[in-house]
């Protein structure tokens, strides 16, 4: 949320258009990136015994894939829960991480948009992944962590599949924040769960 603000509040100050306003958003984003990176790799990085041994028999290059290899077939074979889930956590994450890039470009294309509007829509969405948390928090509780994922992707799949439907001209503009915060909300419940389904 600070990271939007910074960026509508340059916008604004500098009275920039779209591509004016990526390039302020960027440029935030490359010097806070550079920071944090330069700190993390000169003061936080230490050494530390290796915590396996590449095999006589093997190869730096191969042993990861190998021992990867290993624990997805004693995966498939003994743990077919574990397997579900795991198969489960890389649709619902292709989803989620999806809907960020189609959005950006369905609400730009088909409902107009600009680029303040869009981080509006992207607010929202920060704004009621909070709640949307807290509400997975407490269906998990009660019901477990399998039914409360499951009830977010079935409440994500409609709330995106009506807005496919219903968001189709700049006249549903104003709709689009309620998707949002629907979005929100799923988007907030739905992480949690998956790793607590892990766990």
């Amino acid at each position: 949320l600070f990271f939007l603000a910074q960026v509508m509040t340059l916008s604004f100050i500098f009275q920039v258009d779209d591509i004016g306003m990526a390039r302020i958003s960027q440029s935030i984003t490359g010097m806070t990136s550079a920071c944090c990176f330069y700190y993390a790799w000169k003061n936080l990085f230490y050494n530390r015994p290796a915590l396996s041994q590449v095999p006589a028999s093997g190869s730096i290059w191969t042993c990861g894939f190998k021992k990867v290899f290993v624990s997805a077939k004693r995966i498939h074979e003994r743990h077919k829960v574990l397997r579900s889930i795991i198969l489960s956590l890389v649709f619902a994450e292709a989803g989620l991480s999806a809907i960020t890039t189609v959005a950006t470009t369905y609400l730009s294309k088909v409902l107009g948009m600009k680029s303040s509007e869009i981080v509006l829509v992207f607010c929202l969405c920060l704004l009621f992944g909070g709640p949307g948390s807290a509400l997975g928090g407490i269906v998990g509780a009660r019901f477990g962590a399998v039914t409360s994922a499951l009830t977010c992707h079935f409440g994500l799949i409609v709330v995106t599949g009506s807005a496919s439907i219903y968001l189709t001209d700049p006249d549903q503009k104003p709709l689009a924040y309620f998707f949002a915060a629907m979005w929100g909300v799923f988007t907030g419940w739905l992480p949690p769960m998956n790793v607590t389904m892990f766990i």
